[in-house]
């Protein structure tokens, strides 16, 4: 039924909605929706501009092109958050470790010796 396509290939060659055929700066033809199998006029296609496409998503509450890039922007910030913060949680677990190491390592010196552990001043 509807098919995405680069360019108005067929009669009239150009969107039902606003009667344009937008092409990018290349001179390119830009993707449109293509409705298979239907035409109006008696035998013209019937074709959908990306733009057009983009506006008929919004008006039925699609998230608007603007609010998602953003939103993917926000997710991929916080993706490189998380990731530096599982690093540094990482980091820390290892300090740690060592941190017990020592003090399990004083702990024995200290036993073999008899002596006790210094008082802090």
């Amino acid at each position: 039924m509807f098919k995405v396509v680069k360019g108005m290939e067929e009669q009239p060659y150009h969107c039902i909605h606003c009667g344009s055929n937008p092409m990018d700066i290349n001179g390119n033809q830009q993707k449109a929706i293509f409705s298979e199998g239907i035409d109006v006029d008696w035998g013209n296609s019937v074709y959908t501009c990306w733009d057009c496409a983009e506006l008929i998503a919004d008006l039925i509450d699609r998230e608007p092109r603007a609010s998602y890039e953003r939103v993917s922007a926000d997710n991929e910030a916080l993706r490189n958050e998380i990731d530096r913060l599982t690093e540094l949680l990482s980091d820390a677990e290892g300090d740690l470790e060592k941190i017990r190491e020592g003090a399990a390592a004083r702990s024995r010196v200290l036993a073999k010796t008899g002596s006790k552990s210094p008082e802090p001043e």
